[in-house]
């Protein structure tokens, strides 16, 4: 085959290419290259430096450590090279272990996550990993088909050690098969490229040509190379010298040389002893038996059967406790990826309402700045509150119990993180079926009072008609009230060649439901609103009926707000954001719909003379904006409502809001 030489200018196509050259010294340079990019900041580089040294892991025969370091790296990574790498080291490893069905779902997610422009050396080694997995106790014949599509991006790379590995592989698979005629013609074919390109065939290219030569009635040339390679050739298996020992083995007893077979075989089987390889001592000792049986020692022959039997017995308990340790591993670090999470969830959501705090909600909004707009998802829908009039929360190992509904303080196990202390939060639940009940019977009354205000550039506030509410207080027109995102939007990612890091799983992100503001598809950005809300008179609630009431108003306000038409989040006390992606008269059509539903709440039954109102602040997010600056707008809007008597909304004035 004709190929263009290619020259390496990256580190990681060097370091996977030396996985099929030379193993002589590559864990300590991918170490160093992985230590090095993590000085950097090159989470890419690091990640795949680190799966050199795990792929490493796999081909030395420690498999369980290579698949339980490539799943810790899957777990966290954030880059689709990387997680597709992961893939494929996983892959091998399972592979190596026995375990080829897991080891195809790993390999076909490897391989169709990169493309064009990916690194060379990667795309190779991903097909050709896919290939032979396909391939290997394929039932039915061999498919060359996926061989093909591997030669083909190796022949592209022009990397003699790639372009040589597929053609071991596939002629490999063939000859197991029992294609001898593909067999014979790609092992024709290594050899030809091999002296062509002055690349010597490591030793399991050359013990494949050399067990493909003895079949075809070349005893002779067979013996030559594989000779060759015990003595000269690179390994990049474990067990490629005591594989190559037994071929030659074949070709001594081939030839009558029964008594060098037997010490040939010997020798298997101490270098299997010494690096540890079962299967291969396993092997040996059949071919012992067999050997024994030629020179017609039959009882011995006998003995070394009963030997292999008893080995390959104890083998495959091996391997099923191997596997035993693999899934281990793999519920370990799906335990730590869970911890994660939920610490995660802790340091950005507030422990009493259940909603997200001042921190994510500011990110939140810088996010949405900074993209250029984007689709709005509430992920508080999924989170609960246990309701109660104490608050307490754990962290960093020491209780800290607050009975203020303004209380804040550090939340030390979630890494810092500032949340709300009232009731302590639980996980899970949504909208309290009494609140659904009042937002729909506010709308069917008209209850209710206030109306929404546009704010003058001197802040005043003036009473345009109120107009007709919707009778449900859900999503602005135009937005989906189950996902919050505007149409065309979904709730989950899927778009674009990032990769989930979930297993087996294939192209496209799964991203998680954590109330991320997504950039919006197509560019430009939709309208967005931002609003204030802040319950009136809050202190007299306290004062009044304690602060066990107070937090469980904040509860109920809360249960509102998430069945509302857009992200809310706790601000602070007793104030809340809420971001609705929605045009100036959907969001403050929205904005009334919740003032009013929290007037017309049945506060009475929470306690006789308990009465609660909200004052809105809103405004519309413009092109010039900053988080800062839409948040103080929203804020001088809020005080304007406060001003002309609560239980208010103040909007933007009508005109262009500079909205792109």
């Amino acid at each position: 085959m004709d190929a263009v030489p290619l020259t390496l200018d990256s580190v990681i196509d060097e370091l996977v290419v030396s996985v099929y050259v030379s193993h002589v010294g590559l864990a300590e340079r991918a170490t160093a290259v992985a230590e090095g990019a993590q000085q950097a900041g090159d989470a890419r580089t690091a990640g795949l430096a680190w799966l050199v040294v795990a792929d490493l892991h796999n081909r030395a025969g420690r498999a369980d450590v290579g698949i339980a370091r490539a799943r810790e790296i899957l777990a966290t990574a954030a880059d689709r090279v990387v997680v597709a790498h992961a893939h494929a080291v996983i892959a091998g490893g399972l592979w190596r272990v026995g375990d080829n069905g897991q080891a195809v779902r790993h390999a076909y997610p490897a391989n169709r996550m990169l493309g064009p422009g990916d690194p060379a050396a990667l795309r190779v080694d991903h097909a050709l990993i896919l290939a032979s997995l396909v391939n290997d106790r394929r039932i039915g014949g061999i498919s060359h088909q996926e061989f093909r599509a591997a030669q083909e991006l190796a022949d592209a790379s022009g990397v003699a050690a790639l372009i040589l590995a597929n053609l071991n592989n596939w002629a490999w698979c063939s000859y197991t098969h029992g294609d001898f005629t593909a067999a014979a013609e790609l092992a024709g074919e290594m050899q030809a490229y091999s002296e062509a390109a002055n690349e010597p065939l490591n030793a399991s290219c050359a013990d494949t040509v050399a067990r493909i030569l003895l079949e075809a009635g070349e005893p002779g040339e067979a013996l030559r190379i594989i000779e060759q390679a015990i003595v000269s050739a690179q390994p990049t298996d474990a067990d490629a010298i005591p594989s190559a020992l037994i071929t030659l083995a074949d070709i001594q007893r081939h030839e009558g040389n029964v008594g060098a077979a037997l010490r040939t075989l010997q020798a298997c089987r101490e270098m299997a002893e010494r690096d540890r390889l079962p299967d291969v001592d396993a092997l040996a000792l059949r071919m012992i038996a067999g050997c024994h049986a030629d020179l017609g020692e039959f009882a011995a022959a006998y003995q070394e059967m009963v030997e292999f039997h008893e080995a390959w017995t104890a083998r495959r308990e091996e391997r099923s406790e191997v596997m035993a340790r693999v899934a281990h591993a793999q519920f370990a670090v799906d335990e730590a990826r869970r911890t994660t999470e939920r610490f995660r969830d802790m340091a950005e959501r507030d422990a009493l309402t259940g909603l997200w705090n001042r921190r994510r909600s500011d990110a939140q909004l810088a996010v949405l700045v900074g993209s250029g707009g984007g689709a709005i998802r509430e992920a508080g829908s999924s989170a609960t509150r246990e309701t109660g009039s104490s608050a307490t929360r754990e962290a960093g190992g020491g209780a800290s119990r607050e009975t203020g509904n303004s209380a804040t303080r550090e939340a030390g196990a979630a890494g810092g993180a500032t949340c709300e202390v009232g009731s302590e939060a639980g996980a899970g639940g949504g909208v309290s079926r009494e609140a659904a009940v009042v937002v729909a019977a506010t709308h069917e009354t008209g209850a209710g009072g206030g109306a929404i205000r546009a704010a003058g550039a001197d802040g005043d506030a003036s009473r345009p008609g109120r107009g007709g509410a919707a009778r449900e207080l859900g999503a602005a027109p135009g937005v989906s009230r189950e996902t919050g995102a505007a149409p065309g939007v979904s709730r989950e990612a899927g778009a674009g060649g990032a990769a989930p890091n979930d297993e087996g799983a294939g192209n496209g992100t799964a991203t998680r439901n954590t109330g991320t503001v997504e950039a919006a598809t197509g560019g430009g950005r939709g309208p967005v609103g931002v609003a204030l809300l802040d319950l009136d008179h809050f202190k007299a609630v306290n004062d009044t009926f304690t602060h066990a009431m107070g937090d469980e108003v904040l509860c109920r306000v809360a249960d509102l707000l998430r069945a509302s038409c857009g992200y809310a989040g706790r601000h602070g006390g007793e104030e809340f954001i809420v971001l609705i992606e929605a045009d100036p008269a959907a969001a403050a059509a929205c904005c009334e719909r919740l003032r009013a539903a929290i007037e017309a709440y049945d506060w009475a039954g929470l306690a006789p003379g308990l009465a609660v109102t909200a004052s809105v602040g809103l405004t519309a997010l413009r092109a010039d904006d900053t988080a800062e600056s839409v948040v103080r707008r929203a804020d001088e809007h809020l005080y304007a409502a406060k001003r002309a008597g609560r239980n208010t909304v103040v909007a933007d004035p009508a005109g262009p809001l500079g909205l792109t």
